[in-house]
């Protein structure tokens, strides 16, 4: 790699920074001058020298070229820089025209055109005073490498599945029919666009088989899968230190989402009464958090809280005084039930990567944090519910979406419950399965005697008194 010049490189700029930029290392922030020490900047050089335009020049000339069939943008871009780019030692100056530039970009005025209202001046600012700081980047091999190692990794968001992609379908299929009958559109194409089926993967539970099994290969035996009512108990054993304990229980027993747990507002739970209302919930938009109306308008229904969350509620609650007292003035008085230690919003994701965490403490199968929903399911009909039970406690709309997912699972958690019964009862039988001295040396004879123990009558000069009732005696 070239050798660069390492003298610290100072610049004033038009708009003072924010000083939480003097955390990074190399940058050193005052106001509205920036010093920055190359030997430490977060990203490297590859030359101390630089290609710019006068920007000056650039509003005027290039950004008021208009775009031809002959001439696209991009080559009317790079005829500019053809004609008119410098080359510079010159990093100071590098900043001060990189300001320039993004200050134009990502100017305030654009807000009202973005449809965003979660984005504020403020990240504009952040934004531009970012870009600027990166401007002096250009070591292009490492960035090749760091491309090619980007392009190798997993996408950093969730592929859309089956039953997502019919949703947008739907959607925007909807949409352009609209547009069919305000006569903007002739044509809706996406009617005509063919997607795989969209049904909903069916929760398994994860028996004694299947966990063998999955500690054998390590797949899992299917994309949704269930915690028995054992499996959640040791997971909340092992979570119970934690201060979002009780996030995982309330969405565990109660099925609540994650989005609905983050949500819940502390006037909507009535621990007096046992009663909890989902009225709000917390969902992400590409990383930002905002506060939204529920999934449906059966998912604000009011739930039953029984006497174990009722209590864990209250630890949990006392907790929460106790933060609020310890953090004073600078306590944010949000109202939600689980917040970070300050009061402020609890972003979904940390609930996500604490239950990841826990988990990965734990010998457990896994299963996502999602899947508690499906927990709390199993957990209802274990304890006596039906279908519509289920149906209303996790607020389905309905019935038939409760009956399309749960059809196959409660029928085998019924039947893995029935079998663990089954090996409660002592039998004779079972007995002779290691002879002794005294057994009979036929196994046949063994299991003969054993079973005639059990179903033979005794013989006449053993037989019992009468217990007929005396007639006399009603």
């Amino acid at each position: 790699m070239t050798t660069i010049d390492t003298a610290a490189i100072a610049v004033e700029l038009p708009q003072a920074f924010d000083g939480r930029w003097n955390r990074l290392p190399g940058i050193q922030v005052d106001g509205r001058r920036i010093t920055i020490d190359p030997g430490e900047y977060f990203f490297r050089f590859e030359s101390n020298t630089w290609l710019v335009a006068d920007w000056e020049l650039v509003k005027s000339q290039l950004l008021e070229a208009e775009e031809t069939t002959e001439s696209a943008v991009e080559q009317l871009a790079l005829d500019f820089i053809k004609a008119h780019g410098e080359s510079t030692s010159d990093a100071a100056r590098v900043l001060s025209t990189a300001y320039e530039v993004y200050a134009y970009l990502f100017r305030d005025e654009h807000l009202a055109g973005l449809g965003l209202p979660q984005i504020t001046a403020e990240h504009l600012r952040m934004l531009r005073e970012a870009a600027t700081l990166m401007a002096l980047n250009n070591e292009r091999k490492l960035l090749a490498v760091e491309r090619a190692k980007l392009a190798e990794m997993k996408p950093f968001r969730k592929i859309a599945g089956p039953a997502t992609r019919q949703a947008i379908r739907r959607t925007l299929r909807a949409a352009l029919n609209s547009a069919i009958a305000q006569q903007l559109i002739t044509f809706n194409p996406a009617s005509h666009v063919e997607l795989e089926s969209g049904k909903r993967p069916k929760p398994l539970l994860w028996t004694d088989e299947r966990v063998r099994r999955w500690r054998e290969t390590g797949e899992a035996p299917g994309p949704v899968m269930v915690w028995t009512p054992q499996q959640f108990g040791t997971f909340l054993d092992a979570a119970e230190g934690d201060r979002l304990y009780a996030i995982f229980h309330l969405m565990g027993t109660r099925g609540l989402r994650r989005g609905e747990a983050v949500g819940q507002d502390w006037h909507e739970v009535d621990l007096g009464a046992g009663l909890i209302t989902p009225a709000k919930e917390i969902v992400v938009d590409g990383w930002g958090p905002y506060e939204s109306e529920p999934k449906t308008d059966g998912s604000a229904n009011t739930i039953a809280l029984d006497s174990m969350n009722i209590t864990v509620l209250r630890d949990h609650k006392a907790r929460q005084e106790k933060e609020r007292a310890k953090w004073g003035t600078a306590w944010q008085d949000t109202g939600k039930a689980f917040t970070k230690e300050d009061g402020s919003w609890l972003h979904p994701e940390t609930v996500s990567e604490t239950f990841r965490r826990i988990l990965a403490t734990t010998d457990l199968p896994p299963i996502t944090l999602r899947d508690l929903r499906h927990v709390a399911a199993t957990l209802t009909h274990g304890g006596g519910g039906d279908i519509h039970t289920v149906k209303e406690t996790l607020r389905h709309s309905t019935i038939t979406l409760t009956s399309d997912t749960y059809t196959s699972l409660l029928p085998e958690l019924d039947r893995e419950i029935a079998e663990k019964a089954a090996k409660l009862i002592p039998r004779s039988r079972l007995a002779v399965a290691e002879p002794s001295a005294s057994a009979p040396a036929d196994p046949q004879d063994a299991g003969a005697s054993a079973h005639a123990a059990l179903t033979q009558e005794p013989e006449n000069d053993a037989a019992p008194e009468s217990t007929e009732a005396d007639p006399s005696a009603a």
